[in-house]
């Protein structure tokens, strides 16, 4: 006569998630004066904003560290009628902008910073006539970036933008 015998071997199951733990932080006005520009960071937080009334210009500082290369991807939002435009100021005035994309579009600004400093995100609407919703992050490629093809010119010797000059500036960023 056989016997059986029978084992039972506990299941173990391990389930593992991805938990999108990205922060979110609206944008806080007034914030259109160097003194009054929304702090942000490079970490990837997600930046809401909102360019209203018509003409508004909202600015955002980073401190830059020498040596560093920042990203900051500015996404419309569907439903606004406003063409993004992105400028980028130190302390001293002026370094670039880009608006390449036309209305309905998103923007990539590339910061190469070879002075420490502060750096202001300036977001307002081309024309100075549309109002609309945006979101943005701010990201440090110092460790995957290779360099940045710059058309710009510099007026501090702090960093460089990509995609040209501005001929003209809200004087409350100079």
């Amino acid at each position: 006569m056989k016997k059986s015998l029978l084992l039972f071997l506990p299941l173990i199951l391990f389930i593992s998630c991805e938990v999108d733990v990205t922060t979110t932080v609206n944008e806080i006005e007034p914030n259109n004066t160097t003194s009054t520009a929304q702090s942000v960071s490079a970490d990837g937080t997600v930046y809401r904003g909102t360019v209203s009334p018509a003409g508004d210009y909202d600015g955002f500082k980073l401190y830059g560290e020498a040596g560093r290369v920042y990203t900051f991807r500015v996404l419309w939002e569907s439903g606004s009628s406003f063409n993004v435009y992105c400028q980028v100021y130190t302390d001293t005035g002026l370094i670039g902008y880009v608006n390449e994309n036309g209305a309905a579009s998103n923007e990539t600004v590339v910061l190469s910073v070879t002075g420490s400093g502060n750096f202001y995100l300036v977001i307002s609407d081309y024309l100075d006539s549309y109002t609309g919703g945006y979101t943005f992050t701010v990201t440090d490629q110092s460790q995957s970036y290779s360099g940045v093809d710059s058309e710009s010119e510099s007026d501090s010797g702090s960093g460089t933008v990509e995609n040209g000059n501005l001929p003209g500036k809200p004087s409350q960023f100079e």
